[in-house]
């Protein structure tokens, strides 16, 4: 059994077997549990002890960009798996190189909303093969930011 988390927002690399008990908005019920990685359409789900709202969905995956020479490997430091063409998913938005491994990504994420969907319980499970993108409005990714601003600031763009 994992043991319960309250938090305000989740970690945007979560990983592992996690259980965060967050705020929800009634109106905009999944918008209270995002995280740094896209998610297939979730699911409606059942389980015979919680009786109101509850969703799952997995985790596909992403491809892998092969080329040595792609400028978002020499800018970031590892290859492109985040940005590919919409209309083809196997090409490298950045080199234009067609992607020729996909690696699987077998995680599970569970929604279970309070009566009043002003409460949810999230649920991780697995390890991600895949690289987080920090939300612009996770709070944590911020303050990290604006601390090395600060410790920075006389260095010019």
């Amino acid at each position: 059994m994992v043991s319960v988390e309250n938090a305000t927002e989740l970690p945007f690399d979560i990983n592992g077997s996690c259980h965060f008990k967050l705020k929800s908005d009634p109106g905009k019920m999944m918008n209270s549990s995002k995280d740094g990685r896209p998610w297939q359409t979730w699911c409606t789900s059942k389980r015979s002890q919680h009786r109101e709202v509850r969703r799952h969905a997995w985790r596909r995956g992403s491809w892998q960009c092969p080329n040595l020479k792609c400028l978002f490997l020499n800018e970031k430091g590892s290859c492109n798996d985040v940005q590919f063409t919409e209309s083809q998913k196997n090409m490298c938005f950045v080199c234009k190189e067609d992607a020729l491994t996909f690696d699987r990504c077998t995680t599970v994420k569970i929604w279970e909303f309070s009566a009043e969907k002003t409460e949810v319980d999230t649920y991780h499970f697995g390890y991600h093969t895949c690289r987080a993108i920090p939300n612009k409005r996770n709070l944590q990714v911020k303050s990290k930011l604006e601390e090395h601003f600060q410790k920075h600031a006389s260095l010019k763009p």
